[in-house]
């Protein structure tokens, strides 16, 4: 690989594609995010950059974690998953 301009607006690393499709295949619930103009560390990236992802994970994580305790399992749980055991 030769050092080129557009290695500080985009991921050199990895194909983004390929781990895009990929990761559709990890779970039933899944969530994926483009952030246009991000470095592989997307929280290195420039400035305006940064700020999007972050924007990006902080509506994450209040559309996904709750400090609520869950008082019964999730619909359709049963022992057993997920090498959990009784």
């Amino acid at each position: 690989m030769v050092w080129q301009e557009s290695m500080r607006h985009s991921d050199a690393v990895l194909d983004v594609n390929t781990m895009a499709v990929r990761a559709m295949t990890l779970g039933r619930t899944v969530t994926l995010e483009r952030v246009d103009g991000g470095l592989h560390d997307v929280f290195l990236s420039a400035g305006p950059v940064r700020a999007d992802a972050y924007d990006r994970l902080a509506r994450w994580i209040h559309g996904y974690i709750t400090n609520e305790p869950r008082t019964e399992p999730p619909a359709g749980y049963e022992l057993g998953q997920a090498g959990e055991t009784p």
